[in-house]
C-alpha cells in the first residue's frame, strides 16, 4: 500500500498535531514546577494536605515523598551468594521478560493467576479442545485504533516523539 499523498489539509492536521503536543508538553512542565511550588509551601508550614477554596471552589491539595531504593543486584549476588534468595520478592517486570520460561512453573496455580490469552483460544478451537459455541456470549472485542505522530531525525537517526 502506498503512502497517501499530503494534502494542504493534512498538512494543516499534522502541523496542529505537533503544535498540540508541544504545548502539551509546555503544559506538563509547567505543571510539574507548579507543584513543586505547592509541595514546598507544604513543606515550609509542616502540612501534608491543605484545602484551601480558591474562586468558590473548595480544593484538596497533597503533598507526600515517594521514596525508592535501586539496589546494585550484581554486587549483593557476590557479596551475599546462596543468601542472595532471602532478600528477593517477585518483580513483575522480570517475571513478564521469562514468562515462556515460567509457564510450566506457573501450571499448578495458572486457574489463579491466568487470563484466556487470544492466540490459545484460537488454537484450543483449532484443535477442538473447546468449541466457538462455548465462547459465546463470553467475551466482548474491542478494537482501539493507535495513531502516532514522531519527527524523524535525519541521518537514520531514532524518531523523537513530537
Amino acid at each position: 500500500m502506498s503512502a497517501p499523498a499530503l494534502t494542504p489539509e493534512l498538512t494543516g492536521i499534522l502541523t496542529r498535531y505537533l503544535e498540540i503536543q508541544h504545548q502539551e508538553q509546555k503544559l506538563k512542565e509547567e505543571k510539574a514546577g507548579l507543584q513543586e511550588r505547592l509541595a514546598q509551601y507544604l513543606e515550609h508550614v509542616g502540612a501534608t494536605a491543605w484545602y484551601p477554596a480558591v474562586h468558590g471552589q473548595k480544593l484538596k491539595v497533597r503533598a507526600s515523598s515517594l521514596v525508592s531504593v535501586e539496589y546494585d543486584e550484581q554486587v549483593l549476588r557476590e557479596r551475599l551468594g546462596n543468601r542472595y534468595t532471602e532478600i528477593l520478592a517477585p518483580d513483575l517486570r522480570k517475571i513478564r521478560h521469562c514468562l515462556a520460561d515460567l509457564t510450566p512453573v506457573l501450571a499448578p496455580v495458572l486457574d489463579r493467576v491466568g487470563s484466556p490469552d487470544p492466540d490459545k483460544v484460537r488454537a484450543a478451537v483449532e484443535r477442538g479442545t473447546v468449541s466457538t459455541a462455548d465462547f459465546a456470549g463470553a467475551f466482548q472485542k474491542h478494537t482501539r485504533r493507535v495513531v502516532s505522530v514522531a519527527r524523524v531525525r535525519p541521518e537514520g537517526g531514532s524518531a523523537e516523539a513530537a
